[in-house]
């Protein structure tokens, strides 16, 4: 039994190496740097949360039952967020 990544759209899911072999393919048709399966959930936990998503929701997206789960390991504060913040409160 192979590890499942995630479900694709279509029937079946994508299997790890499968989802690897894609994402470098990718990665050197767009010429950016190489980047993994957890840079891509920390980015999307970060960018949703910097719009305003509810850790309840984003937990839900990245599967999670605990929010904080997904704002402890995956969402992180960049510089301008805490410049703002500093500002605002």
């Amino acid at each position: 039994f192979r590890r499942v990544l995630f479900r694709s759209r279509r029937v079946w899911p994508w299997r790890y190496p499968d989802f690897m072999e894609r994402l470098k393919v990718a990665l050197l048709a767009a010429e950016v740097p190489a980047v993994s399966p957890r840079d891509l959930r920390v980015t999307f936990a970060t960018l949703k949360a910097e719009a305003g998503c509810p850790m309840p929701v984003l937990a839900e997206l990245m599967g999670h039952s605990d929010p904080m789960m997904a704002a402890r390991y995956y969402v992180r504060v960049n510089a301008k967020a805490l410049r703002d913040g500093a500002e605002r409160y």
